[in-house]
């Protein structure tokens, strides 16, 4: 069955911590083969992994990595974007930098990727398997922003509507795409955000200050298992929270 996990040539941009690694070592486990997009190669690849280095704000450096594993792969079947930035603070003492960035990485980045990934996905979605897969990572914020996640949230938002709009238009190729939200993950992407911007923003968050995050292990196995549906069968958005934070505010 050309559906098979071994068979699948994968992609994976952010995929040197968080969910995006976590993503690519749970297709390669199935077999597939995958390539890590990422600035800086992941430290825990194994021998069904390669890397193609690029920053996803930049379009050319896109460009050259998918190129790459193209011609790698052979067939590129799934693509998944997971780059992401968050920088936490209130909109009084954001900086403006670090709006744009989040901008540049989340957004635009995750637009430009796709862009050059459909013709890819196209292509192998005319071979045997009857169909390709583009999985966005995006985030509950997108939907219930928390204070101190305002351009964050804006720009997961906007990764909303924009999947909405591209699953319409590439639907008659054959490329399923999909939009994973996840709740609270335990991820490093607060990493960049000042000590007291993270201590205001939890302080606002008292309801889920007795969630256990989700490993991104889990969101990951999320990720593999819609894409392995069967190609009559799609999956166009996924919320996955712990179960703890079902009972807290969506926030």
């Amino acid at each position: 069955m050309p559906n098979q996990p071994e068979s699948l040539g994968v992609v994976v941009t952010g995929a040197s911590s968080g969910i995006g690694n976590a993503t690519m070592l749970a297709f390669a486990d199935t077999g597939a083969r995958v390539v890590a997009v990422s600035r800086t190669a992941p430290d825990n690849m194994t021998t069904r992994i390669s890397h193609a280095r690029a920053d996803v704000a930049n379009t050319d450096d896109c460009a050259r990595a998918f190129a790459e594993a193209a011609a790698g792969l052979g067939s590129i079947d799934v693509v998944v974007i997971a780059a992401g930035v968050m920088i936490i603070d209130q909109v009084k003492s954001a900086k403006p930098e670090d709006w744009r960035e989040m901008l540049e990485v989340n957004l635009l980045g995750a637009m430009n990727c796709a862009r050059i990934a459909i013709p890819y996905l196209s292509a192998a979605a005319g071979g045997g398997r009857g169909c390709a897969d583009l999985v966005f990572v995006g985030s509950l914020s997108g939907r219930f922003p928390a204070e101190g996640r305002a351009a964050y949230a804006a720009t997961k938002a906007g990764l909303h509507s924009f999947a909405n709009v591209l699953r319409k238009e590439v639907a008659p190729e054959g490329i399923r795409v999909s939009l994973v939200e996840p709740g609270l993950t335990d991820t490093n992407l607060r990493a960049r955000s000042r000590p007291d911007a993270i201590e205001s923003m939890v302080g606002k968050s008292s309801s889920l200050g007795g969630v256990e995050p989700l490993p991104p292990s889990e969101v990951a196995d999320c990720i593999t298992w819609l894409v392995l549906r069967p190609k009559g069968v799609a999956v166009p958005e996924l919320t996955v929270i712990p179960a703890s934070q079902a009972a807290a505010a969506m926030s």
